[in-house]
This record gives structure tokens, C-alpha cells and sequence, in this order.
């Protein structure tokens, strides 16, 4: 492809970007664009938008820049300015966030991840035919709510029309944003320097020409700008970094202009999306000066602003760097002042404005800077917040002031897992400059972070919950003991500090029978508490409570009571909230819980897509542990229906993973999985040594919660390893855990036992009274006691009642997808001299798991505006995938694949025990 004759030495690069766009027809895609200040980014990125127009493709063009960096959405509403009254056609709930986000609407601001589906929604109703170019330069100024959303977008581009081209200084990368390809410019050769400099008409000698090519190393835009001015590369001024000298060498057009041209150019600099008319007005109001045309026209003049009418621009963002550069503080804060007289009194683009013209303490903008940052906090912009209220730390009146604000922002940062971040803010803190109750905080967070010295960890963290009680804050008490019980659960599920936990959210008001105080019996003491939390918390009317997170609290506390059916009702109704809501971290965490809950009840697939969801999200959220609990979560399942588990997988995915997986939860729990999976896979010996870890309360692996689940699955692989009677020790043992044996979990798992464990004679009444279970015993278990049935009977020559016994367990889990175990009752057909065909492929295996997810999706008979908010998807990425859908299943109606969806294309003979079909 012929290179464009503006631009040098970047045939390749060139290329690549008009690829990009000659393929939106069938798809779209993202290119990251990286290299030092001046190396020809921004020539590239115009290059590339010339190219799109001339082909017909819609183009936007977006250039951060560093005063606009803490402007919460500043880029994101400048890039969708243009479609602003497009945002009325989105669903509610995005329309409301983008209207929220851009400080148009009142109201608890909400997630950054809504915000980002409705940009996305926007951008993919806006894509022409041929498609839209959306390119953003400078990319390492983008405030970070709008950084997470660009981010966001180019994730979801490969079913889109859209192209998406991001430049940003590689000294600076961010390194949030996914790109299909990478551009790394280097420097320009000698020879292509030459040219530069012969394009750009310098008329320099031979010994100012060699100057130049020293002194600019191959940057384009440097050589550019000495062809005309040579002298600036004069030997001995070298020691200035190049975009330095670069900024000099544009701050040198500047000096020149009068008053009021200089301070257009400075309001044009600090100003948020580059709107003419708000420039103007800006200026206006800081020079007294109405009419500034003669100003816009002498900057132009200098090539050191761009005017289309409607907006300014800077030609180059060296150029606006060299503006600020240029300017003084006091040059600096009166346009910021000017800005901020120009913007609607209440938004948080004026309050950043205040902020940064302020040279001393002031207490009410302070506190305003502290509303906007819980605000960027709920939408989870964690950067934002933290300078937010770093900034207001720095506004305040008084220490104490100071220092509250100073530790809230380390609480976010801890959090968000930004732990270098919350050690920088909260080391140089002085307690004694605090009051009570921010003391206990300041102390909270210096006990969690690493390196703090963790000896007596739990007793510790109680103290300075009780310390944050008496000072009078007790709602924050409660929930810092509720972090702790969820912290402390996964490694030390039961002992005396539970009864701690306990006693002291009673004494802080918590009531018997609120999902708190149900939460913290359940998990710390299930033994004494489940008969209890069960009666209380079946009578709770989930709609009723005052939160969505006292809802979860509520499913989790019926979850580890025993309750499976009821606690996976509660918790796949708060999932839909926090989706609605765009809670992603915390739906990412209840999916969790899910993959175990629906996996105990036999919905296999139900299981996975929980699972696929939670890792998708942990990806976008950056939240690795989440990520690695989903993948280990999904071995379940994943064991019963391929019999394979690839362990090693996970560490080489999963960062996080070489220090987690020796640890519990995540030890027991792939035990666990790699047990189920060795059982399907008949290997009942090696299933039967993973499991007797997992049930031996003195193996450091032990979980009492996780060896109830494991129960069934251990008693299965022991009777077959000859080691029947050991299982029936551990039988029993679980036969004392008091109240627990009252739940479903346990009662599946010792019904399931007893038939697995009874004598040959005794296994028919003991198989009836599982499948006949009051309590709906899961599908999963009741196909795997017909499969023992089956083998007995074969065993002591019953070989027609065995036939039918192994042929109805075989459809049995072949309804569920389990084809390992599904397998093992063929082979065991045919030695009977059955013929026993394999099922036929189920979804699993001819569809993607993304694609699985949106069949079960349309099969609820959902659209596929309704499908997209739920997946965080646009409208078309759905119409796509769905596409592909039909094409493979070879169907034709929506109908027609919910009706294939529904019986996952498998005979269905005998409706199956359980709750397994559940979609």
C-alpha cells in the first residue's frame, strides 16, 4: 500500500491503520499507538481519520490533556457531545447514568460500568453503514472515569463497526487499554530524517542541517520545527529532554501575542471539550474583552490553534503544553476561575476549576471536592475519588479535617486493591491529629496493609472495630466486622473469634433476625445457629429489606445454613440488581456464589454461565481473585461434564494463583474439583485421596462448609476404592454437626451416602428414600445413586434390572450434560451386551460459552436490547452473536432455538428430579 506523502518512514504503520478501517465491514477493532512526545502519533492518528472520511466512515476525534486529567467524564462528554440527543433513546437506567456522569441529572451517581454500556450503546447507533473512526490522542491525560470507559468499549469492538485508535506517550502508558494491534513508533532513520526536513522548506547549511539531525534524533515533529528555526539546535543544549526543548521552541510563538490573545490561548488550554462558545465566553469574562476574533485570528496565524467555528483546537498537544508552560500561576488560576464563572454552579467540572485556581485552605470547597469524590467512588472511578479528596486533604481548614479526608482516600485505595497508593497517603498521617472516630479508621487501615505486622490479625482488627464503635460510628463498625468475617471465613471457618463476631455486632445493635447478625451466625457457627438463622431468615420477605447488599447478606446466610434452593432464589435476584445497578465487582463476587449453589443442585450449565460471567467481569474489573475463585468454582462442573480439571492452567492464567492455590479456600476447593474430575473420569482411587483431604477435619485443607459439599462425591469415589468403611466413619462424623444436618446440603449428602453405603439388599429402599427426598434431592446426586444402583445389580447377576437402571442413569446425566459419568453407564451397558449410542452434542459443545449464555438469554425471552444491558454488551454485538447461533444450530427463529435451548437438544423421556433444567 503506498505510503501517504505527508508522512515519512511509517509505510508499515500506515498500513495497518487503513486496514483497520478497511475492515469494518466485517468487524471492528482497536490499535494502540505508543511512542515519546513528537515521534508522529498525532500525524498518524490525522492520517488515519483523513483516510476514513475519504471512504466514507464517520470519524471522531478526541485529544486529552492534563488540565482536564481530574475532570470527572470531561473526554467522554466532549466525545459524545456531538450525539447528546441520542442519550433520550437509550434503556433508563443508561440514559440516567450518562445524564448523571455528565452533570445533567441530580441523584446518586451510578456505575462507571453503566456509564460505559450507554457510550457504548451511543457509539454503536451512531456507526454509519461504513462505520465510525474513533481516535483519542494523548490518551495518558483522559480523566480516569472516561480512561475506564474507552477501556471498556475497546473490549466489546469485534462484533461493532467500529475502529478505535488510541495514542498515548509510552514514558506514560497507561496500560489499560487492550489493543487488537500495537504501534511502537521508533525514531526515524537518517535517511527519512532528510526528508522531513526537505518537505517542511528549511533552508539550512551543511553544518545546520547536521545540527538538526543530531539534535532532534530522529523525531519527526522536532524535525519539523528546526527545519525553520535552526538556531535552536545549537550545540550545548542538549541537556534539555527533547519534548522540552520542543515546548520551549512552541512557547517562543507565544510570547509574542497580546494580553488577550495569551489568555485565550490559556483558557483554551484548561478548558474541558474544546466548545468555542464556552472558550469565548471564558475569555470574555476574564480580559473584559467582547470581541475576540482579531486574538483567535492572530493564534491561528501562529499555527497554534485550530477554529472550525464550533470548536478550537490545539494543532498538536505539545502545543497546549507549551501554552500552560508558558503561563504563570497567576495566569493559570485567573483562567481556571474564568472557566469555572462559565460552568453550571453545582458541577464537579467547576468545583475541579475552583480547585485548582485555590492558593489556600478553603473549608466549603473542600467539602464539595469530598461529595464529588463518594460519587466518583460509587461509580466505581476510584482515581478520581482518591485525588478528589487528596485535593480537599490539601484545601482543608483544619488537621483533623485533613486528616479525615487523607484516610478516607487510603480506604478507597486499599479497597481497590491499590495498596502502594494507600501505604503513600497514609504513612506521613499523625493519629494524634484525629479524632476518635477517624483514629480507629486511620488504625484499620494501617493494620490491613502489608508489612503492618500481623501478629494477633483477628484480635487486632476486633479491638479497633470496638474503638470505632465508641467513638459513636457504628454503622462503619458493623461493616468493618463484616469484612473481617468475610476476610477471615475462607482460611478459619469456625472457633472462638466467630462467637466474638457475634457478641459484638449484638452489642453495636444488630438484631436476631436481621441478615447481618444471620450472615455472621451461619458462616462462623452453623453448628449452634442453622436451625435458627433457617426459621428467621425463611421469613424474611427479601423485598422487603432496606438494601440490595442486605439481600445478599440474606442469601448467603440461607446458603451456609443448607438451604441451596432458597439462598440460589435470593442471590440470582440480587445478580439482576447489581447488573441493573452495573455493581459489577459485587456481582462478580455473588456469581460466585452461584457457580456453588447451582452446581450442588445439579444445573451444570447454569453453574458454568455463572462462572464464564464472574471471570469476564473479574477481567474488566481487574480483580484477579475473583477471577481465579470463578475458574476453580467451574471445575465442578466442568469435572462432571469432561472429566478433565487442568489445575496447572490456572497458575499459568491466573497471576494471583501460585500464592492463593495452596492456600484455603482455594486449596480445598480444587481438591475438590480435581476429585470430582478424576471420579468421572473413573479414576476412583486418586478422586478418593483428593476427597479424604478435603473431610479429614486435621488436614490443613479442611473446610467444614466445603466437606459438606465434597461429602456425596468422596462416599462415591471410597465405596470404589474398597474403602467403604472409612467412608462410613466420616459419615457418621457429619452426622453430628448438629443443626446443620437439618439443611438440605447436608441431608442430600447423607441420603446420598446411606444409598451409596447400604448393602446390596438394602440399596433399593435406601435409593427411594433419596429420590423420594421431600427436600427435591439435586438431579445430579439422584443420577449418580441410579448409576451405583445399576452396578450392583449388575455385579450380583441381576443383568435386566440392570440394564434398565444404567439406561435410565445414563439418560439421566445426559439430560444434565454430565457425558463423563453419562459415559461410564455406556461403558457399563455394553459389557452387558447393551447397545448404547452416544447422546447427541449439546449446546456446550456447539456453541461458545458467550454464545451459550445469549441462547439461555433468548430462551427466557428476553430482546436483544434486554439481553445487551444484561451482558454489558450493545444491541449489536447480541444481533451478531445471535446470528452465529443460528447458523450453527441451524435454526431460523428465535422460537425455534428456545425450544432447542430448552431441552438442551437432548431427549427428555421422564421429567428429571431436581432443579437442574431451571432455564
Amino acid at each position: 500500500m503506498p505510503e501517504s506523502p505527508r508522512i515519512v518512514g511509517r509505510s508499515d504503520e500506515v498500513s495497518a491503520l487503513q486496514r483497520l478501517v478497511a475492515d469494518l465491514h466485517r468487524s471492528g477493532g482497536s490499535v494502540l499507538i505508543t511512542g515519546p512526545a513528537g515521534i508522529g502519533k498525532t500525524t498518524l492518528i490525522g492520517d488515519v481519520a483523513e483516510h476514513a472520511r475519504a471512504a466514507g466512515v464517520r470519524v471522531l476525534e478526541l485529544t486529552a490533556a492534563e488540565a482536564e486529567s481530574q475532570l470527572p467524564f470531561a473526554a467522554l462528554h466532549q466525545l459524545l457531545f456531538a450525539f447528546r440527543h441520542s442519550i433520550a433513546e437509550l434503556p433508563p437506567p443508561q440514559q440516567q447514568a450518562l445524564r448523571q456522569a455528565f452533570g445533567e441529572a441530580d441523584g446518586e451517581t451510578p456505575s462507571v460500568y453503566l456509564v460505559a454500556l450507554g457510550a457504548l450503546t451511543v457509539l454503536s447507533n451512531a456507526a454509519s453503514a461504513e462505520g465510525l473512526l474513533i481516535t483519542v490522542d494523548d490518551a495518558q491525560w483522559l480523566d480516569p472515569g472516561s480512561q475506564q470507559v474507552m477501556a471498556f468499549i475497546a473490549r466489546r469492538l469485534s462484533s461493532e463497526s467500529i475502529a478505535l485508535v488510541v495514542a498515548e506517550r509510552a514514558a506514560e502508558a497507561t496500560g489499560v487499554f487492550p489493543a487488537g494491534v500495537h504501534i511502537a513508533l521508533h525514531p526515524l532513520d537518517d535517511s527519512d530524517s532528510l526528508q522531513v526536513l526537505a518537505d517542511a522548506g528549511g533552508r539550512l547549511t551543511p553544518r545546520q542541517r547536521r545540527d538538526v539531525l543530531a539534535y532532534a534524533g530522529g523525531n519527526p515533529l522536532a524535525l519539523t520545527e528546526l527545519a525553520t528555526r535552526p538556531e535552536l539546535a545549537a550545540p550545548g543544549d542538549h541537556a534539555l529532554p527533547l519534548s522540552e526543548r520542543l515546548t520551549a521552541a512552541f512557547a517562543a510563538r507565544v510570547n509574542h501575542l497580546d494580553e488577550a490573545a495569551r489568555s485565550l490561548l490559556h483558557v483554551a488550554a484548561l478548558s474541558a471539550d474544546g466548545a468555542a462558545s464556552e472558550i469565548l465566553d471564558a475569555t470574555s469574562r476574564l480580559t473584559g474583552v467582547h470581541d475576540l476574533q482579531t486574538a483567535l485570528d492572530a493564534i491561528i496565524t501562529e499555527h497554534l490553534l485550530h477554529s472550525d467555528g464550533s470548536t478550537i483546537r490545539f494543532p498538536h498537544p505539545l502545543v497546549r503544553a507549551a501554552v500552560l508552560s508558558a503561563a504563570t500561576p497567576g495566569q493559570r488560576s485567573r483562567a481556571h476561575l474564568a472557566i469555572a464563572a462559565a460552568l453550571r454552579p453545582g458541577s464537579d467540572q467547576r468545583t475541579w476549576h475552583l480547585a485548582n485556581a485555590s492558593t489556600g485552605p478553603d473549608e466549603h470547597l473542600a467539602a464539595t471536592l469530598e461529595e464529588g469524590a463518594e460519587r466518583a467512588r460509587r461509580t466505581g472511578d476510584v482515581s478520581a475519588a482518591i485525588s478528589s479528596l487528596e485535593r480537599a486533604a490539601d484545601l482543608s481548614v483544619d488537621r483533623s479535617a485533613r486528616v479525615r479526608r487523607s484516610t478516607r482516600a487510603a480506604e478507597i485505595a486499599l479497597d481497590a486493591g491499590r495498596l502502594d497508593a494507600a501505604s503513600a497517603i497514609i504513612d506521613p498521617l499523625e493519629s494524634g491529629d484525629a479524632d476518635d472516630t477517624v483514629r480507629a479508621r486511620l488504625a484499620w487501615v494501617r493494620h490491613l496493609l502489608p508489612g503492618a505486622g500481623r501478629d494477633g490479625q483477628v484480635e487486632t482488627g476486633l479491638e479497633i472495630v470496638d474503638d470505632m464503635a465508641r467513638a459513636g460510628d457504628v454503622e462503619r463498625a458493623i461493616d468493618t466486622l463484616l469484612t473481617m468475617a468475610f476476610h477471615f471465613w475462607g482460611s478459619t471457618p469456625t472457633g472462638l473469634p466467630w462467637h466474638r463476631f457475634i457478641e459484638q455486632a449484638s452489642r453495636y445493635g444488630v438484631e436476631d433476625a436481621d441478615p447481618r447478625m444471620l450472615f455472621l451466625m451461619s458462616w462462623g457457627s452453623p453448628e449452634e445457629h442453622a436451625g435458627r438463622v433457617r426459621r428467621a431468615a425463611l421469613a424474611i420477605d427479601p423485598s422487603e429489606l432496606a438494601s440490595t447488599e442486605r439481600r445478599r447478606l440474606l442469601g448467603l446466610a440461607l446458603g451456609a445454613a443448607g438451604m441451596q434452593t432458597d439462598a440460589e432464589r435470593v442471590l440470582s435476584g440480587v445478580a439482576d440488581e447489581l447488573r441493573e445497578q452495573g455493581e459489577l465487582s459485587l456481582l462478580a463476587i455473588t456469581l460466585t456464589s452461584l457457580i456453588g449453589s447451582r452446581f450442588i443442585m445439579g444445573d451444570l450449565r447454569g453453574s458454568l454461565m455463572a462462572g464464564l460471567e464472574a471471570r469476564q467481569i473479574s477481567e474488566e474489573t481487574g480483580e484477579s481473585f475473583i477471577g481465579l475463585t470463578a475458574a476453580v468454582l467451574q471445575g465442578f462442573a466442568e469435572g462432571v461434564m469432561s472429566g478433565s480439571f487442568d489445575g496447572a492452567a490456572l497458575a499459568r492464567e491466573f497471576p494471583s494463583a501460585a500464592f492463593a492455590l495452596p492456600h484455603n479456600p482455594f486449596l480445598v476447593q480444587t481438591l475438590i474439583a480435581e476429585g470430582i474430575s478424576l471420579s468421572a473420569a473413573g479414576r476412583f482411587a486418586d478422586a478418593d485421596q483428593r476427597f479424604s483431604r478435603v473431610v479429614d477435619p486435621e488436614d490443613a485443607a479442611h473446610h467444614r462448609s466445603w466437606a459438606m459439599l465434597a461429602l456425596p462425591f468422596y462416599v462415591f469415589a471410597a465405596a470404589r476404592s474398597g474403602r467403604a468403611e472409612d467412608a462410613a466413619v466420616v459419615v457418621e462424623r457429619m452426622r453430628d454437626l448438629g443443626s446443620l444436618v437439618e439443611g438440605d446440603l447436608l441431608a442430600w449428602g447423607l441420603a446420598f451416602s446411606d444409598s451409596i453405603l447400604a448393602a446390596d439388599e438394602d440399596v433399593e429402599r435406601r435409593l427411594l428414600a433419596l429420590t423420594r427426598e421431600g427436600r427435591n434431592a439435586p438431579a445430579l446426586l439422584v443420577a449418580l445413586a441410579v448409576l451405583d444402583r445399576g452396578e450392583r445389580l449388575s455385579r450380583i447377576g441381576r443383568t435386566a434390572d440392570a440394564a434398565t437402571a444404567l439406561q435410565e442413569a445414563r439418560a439421566r446425566l445426559d439430560a444434565l450434560g454430565a457425558r463423563a459419568w453419562a459415559d461410564q453407564s455406556r461403558r457399563l451397558l455394553q459389557s452387558l451386551g447393551e447397545r448404547s449410542p452416544r447422546a447427541r452434542p449439546d449446546l456446550g459443545q456447539a456453541l461458545t460459552p458467550q454464545e451459550q449464555r445469549i441462547s439461555a438469554l433468548v430462551a427466557e425471552g428476553l430482546t436483544n436490547k434486554q439481553i445487551a444491558a444484561q451482558l454489558y454488551l450493545s444491541p449489536k454485538t447480541i444481533a451478531a452473536h445471535l446470528h452465529a447461533v443460528f447458523r450453527k444450530l441451524g435454526v431460523s427463529s428465535r422460537a425455534e432455538l428456545a425450544m432447542i435451548d430448552k431441552g438442551g437438544s437432548l431427549p427428555m423421556p421422564f421429567p428429571t428430579t431436581g432443579t437442574a433444567n431451571r432455564r
